[in-house]
């Protein structure tokens, strides 16, 4: 009978550790997208300050924006999807990361002008 309670409280630690490990990494991507998303933010602050608009479109690769940006910059969210960017009416843009699910949801990241 104590071994039951043993094995019993064994397990009800062991799946609190794995909740919180998840909730860590989870908050870990998030922080980790949101720095990302202003570097590159800076980085179209800069393009507009030198060319007087933002880019109209971004394959990210050969873009416009690269010179202001860390070498080796992946343009990729944690969770390995490339950021969304949609340059808007008025000097306007929105930059975004899907989030783990990949769709338009609650989940997104957003930043934008």
């Amino acid at each position: 009978m104590e071994m039951l309670a043993v094995i019993g409280i064994v397990c009800l630690l062991a799946v609190l550790v794995l909740g919180i490990t998840g909730h860590a990494q989870r908050a870990a991507r998030e922080a980790r997208a949101k720095a990302e998303l202003e570097l590159i933010r800076s980085a179209l602050q800069e393009h507009m300050l030198k060319d007087g608009t933002y880019p109209e479109t971004t394959t990210w690769t050969n873009s416009a924006i690269t010179n202001w940006l860390p070498s080796g910059f992946t343009f990729q969210d944690p969770w390995g999807n490339p950021y969304r960017y949609a340059c808007g009416i008025a000097e306007s843009y929105t930059l975004y990361s899907t989030g783990q699910n990949v769709t338009n949801s609650n989940d997104d990241i957003v930043s934008g002008r």
